[in-house]
């Protein structure tokens, strides 16, 4: 019998930067919801760990399973594929 591990998502945004907007929004219209999300401006700790697992403070990062992906667009072709979403079932 295998069992499967729950995979981990954390997602790290800053709510003034448009590209971190356009993710979350994609996360909420495609109904993604097991993306823990970290709230940089407004938790000081959420930053140190970005830059201590991803290496540098740049965002919209995805840290999945300790693997660091940069960028809206990175982080949708991801989840996308880790999903299973077809192109006519994705919103946004």
């Amino acid at each position: 019998m295998e069992i499967k591990k729950e995979r981990s998502l954390d997602l790290y945004y800053d709510p003034q930067c448009r590209y971190c907007q356009e993710t979350l929004k994609w996360l909420e219209d495609n109904n993604i919801t097991d993306v823990v999300t970290h709230n940089l401006e407004a938790d000081p700790k959420a930053r140190e760990t970005l830059v201590e697992v991803g290496g540098r403070e740049a965002y919209p990062c995805l840290i999945a399973d300790g693997r660091a992906l940069y960028g809206e667009d990175t982080i949708i072709e991801f989840l996308t594929k880790l999903k299973g979403l077809k192109e006519e079932d994705i919103a946004g």
